[in-house]
């Protein structure tokens, strides 16, 4: 079959399971072929081998049952990076990217942070953190071995290794406790209803669930952050959850300056700083 003919069937395939039916059609032909989209489109008048047929085959079949693109391809691309991604993290999200521009925004880049990333899969928000941030001390902490095995590798083919001490370890329970300049967490807040979607079964349930309202780890963090120093925290939330979890940070630290954290359509994040620190 000829490249173009084959994307075109994929994306009608795909249309049930997928919001981005071509995109995923795209990525996968690319990984059978063993090139990037750029190179693919160029040449999309090429016949696939027998091979590279049986293969699509069989990454197609994963996907109409749902299986992520990034576990397909082995690959999710976070804030410029490529990362290495397995069915052992949880693939990163763009949303997750608004945590890490909030920082980039309000700290210079030759500042020399001390930065904790909790909850941090497969290294996305501390290796985004480390690239930009040359000088910044970063412990990145995770309660699975298999996550971090992960993000250990995807430091090492980075060549961001030196910045960053990883821990295994549930929220700050490993961490030497000091003052940080930035605490931040993406850290499991989905309801068990939520879980059901198709979308997230083939993603680690550890890294997704977070009680029966969604908010208990959040909660169990903030808890333990009372009596930690440190200049700011910044959290992934759901939407739904913003004004819960706005509330308690301001009954913690009612003197902060809070800043809500959207993607144009929502709030995905919150920030809560100490007064008076750099803008």
């Amino acid at each position: 079959m000829i490249i173009r003919d084959a994307i075109n069937q994929l994306t009608r395939d795909f249309a049930l399971v997928s919001d981005s039916p071509r995109l995923d059609a795209e990525l996968i032909m690319a990984r059978v072929r063993r090139t990037d989209r750029m190179a693919l489109l160029k040449n999309s008048d090429r016949l696939l081998t027998p091979r590279q047929s049986t293969r699509l085959q069989r990454l197609a079949r994963q996907r109409q049952h749902h299986v992520p693109v990034a576990y397909l391809t082995g690959q999710q691309n976070f804030f410029g990076l490529p990362l290495r991604v397995t069915p052992a993290v949880l693939i990163p999200r763009p949303a997750t990217e608004l945590l890490v521009e909030h920082v980039i925004h309000h700290w210079p880049n030759r500042s020399r942070l001390k930065i904790i990333d909790v909850g941090t899969g497969s290294g996305a928000i501390a290796l985004a953190l480390a690239s930009y941030f040359p000088q910044a001390k970063i412990s990145a902490i995770d309660i699975s071995p298999a996550a971090l095995a992960v993000a250990r590798a995807n430091a090492k083919r980075l060549k961001l290794s030196a910045h960053i001490t990883w821990q295994v370890g549930s929220l700050l329970s490993t961490i030497r406790r000091d003052h940080y300049q930035v605490i931040i967490a993406n850290l499991p807040y989905l309801r068990p209803d939520q879980l059901t979607e198709p979308s997230l079964l083939a993603e680690p349930p550890v890294a997704l669930a977070g009680g029966r309202m969604g908010l208990s780890l959040i909660k169990i963090f903030l808890n333990q952050l009372t009596n930690w120093s440190f200049d700011e925290v910044v959290l992934e939330i759901d939407p739904r959850q913003a004004k819960t979890v706005a509330a308690w940070l301001q009954q913690r630290w009612p003197l902060g300056q809070l800043t809500s954290l959207s993607d144009g359509r929502s709030v995905r994040g919150l920030a809560w700083r100490k007064p008076a620190v750099l803008k």
